[in-house]
């Protein structure tokens, strides 16, 4: 008997198994024991205040996957998408109107399998921006609370933790009670690690917030080299444009942001001023088109396969571990971030390639998963 699992799985059925960014091959989805699909959902409003048709359609996809044996974990809008409808989540006004959306939601799926992921990685600068840290953090409480108004039953996390974020996310539980923490972690592609890191991460997570953990995210990129020399990588770069060092670059930030290309340049500058010199060091891996980190794994398909053979027995075996949500199905066409086709930082994920042809790492998740 677990009971930190047990009360999760009495709402979830048990593990999840799932995927981000899925297709709609249901057979596909099974064959690989994938019986989770993680989305966002639309802003369910117009601008008349009508439901939208896109909230409609992103429902609709959600009945068919479970009539198909696929249940969805659902990501709640971002603070953007209440910006954009002239609701300054900024504001407790604002925040009370975002509480009262995520109550609507939560009641139009009540009927519905569901886990819900309130927002997404507000850790993260871009994802967050215009918002400061204390205002994105007030956000995903207001969002909570406001969801678990519209459903007390529902299951409901979010994924914003991290070491930097371990206090909000401590206060974040404390006024939510969430009903397990997600996690993203990309360690041996985004940060140094691989297989053997993930674990510890568990459990310094549990240590601070006695919860489930549920990885919302994790994967391992099949492309891309890895940057030596990181000093004078950044180094070159900033001197490609016109600087005579990073230091140089870094201490002229204005100048420096302006020369970076679109959209690059507008998701920093979209940033809170205080957030632009983290934006801007991220950026930098779309520039440079390679990884920083140190990871035992090379950065091809084989390696993606051997990342997940080695990971997947780790978290489907451990006390605190509620699910995994591989990220992601298949691979993109073009970087969402910098809009190019050649950035492998968001666009060769895939455990399928673009035509949805397998990878090997593929074959290995279907091994497990099934097993």
């Amino acid at each position: 008997m677990n009971e930190l699992l047990d009360k999760l799985y009495k709402k979830t059925g048990g593990f999840i198994k799932g995927i981000c960014h899925p297709n709609d091959n249901y057979d596909v989805l099974k064959d690989a024991g994938l019986r989770w699909v993680r989305r966002d959902i639309p802003y369910p409003f117009d601008k008349e205040g009508n439901i939208s048709d896109e909230y409609i359609s992103y429902k609709e996809r959600c009945i068919k996957f479970a009539e198909n044996g696929i249940n969805c974990i659902n990501v709640t809008p971002y603070p953007s998408a209440f910006l954009r409808r002239g609701i300054d989540v900024t504001t407790e006004e604002g925040l009370m109107k975002a509480g009262e959306v995520c109550a609507f939601i939560a009641k139009d799926y009540k009927e519905m399998k569901s886990c819900w992921q309130i927002t997404n990685e507000m850790h993260v600068r871009h994802f967050r921006s215009p918002l400061n840290e204390i205002q994105a953090k007030d956000f995903i409480i207001a969002c909570m609370k406001g969801f678990k108004k519209g459903d007390p039953d529902a299951v409901v996390g979010h994924n914003s933790i991290d070491r930097v974020w371990m206090d909000h996310c401590v206060e974040i539980d404390r006024e939510c009670d969430c009903d397990f923490t997600g996690v993203d972690l990309y360690d041996g592609t985004w940060s140094n690690g691989g297989p053997d890191t993930f674990i510890p991460w568990v459990e310094e997570i549990y240590s601070h917030i006695k919860k489930p953990i549920i990885f919302m995210e994790f994967g391992f990129n099949s492309n891309g080299g890895v940057i030596e020399d990181v000093q004078a990588e950044a180094d070159s770069l900033a001197q490609n444009v016109g600087f005579k060092n990073f230091e140089d670059a870094m201490a002229n930030m204005d100048a420096f942001i302006d020369t970076f290309p679109e959209p690059i340049k507008r998701r920093i500058l979209h940033c809170v001023p205080e957030d632009r010199p983290g934006c801007v060091m991220q950026s930098m891996l779309h520039i440079a088109k390679k990884w920083y980190t140190d990871c035992k794994i090379p950065h091809t398909e084989e390696g993606q396969a051997e990342f997940y053979r080695q990971l997947l027995p780790k978290l489907l075996n451990h006390s605190y571990v509620g699910g995994a949500v591989i990220y992601c199905l298949k691979d993109s066409i073009h970087c969402f971030f910098c809009d190019q086709p050649d950035c492998p930082c968001e666009t060769t994920w895939g455990i399928l390639h673009n035509d949805e042809t397998p990878k090997p790492a593929y074959d290995v998740i279907k091994q497990i998963f099934n097993d």
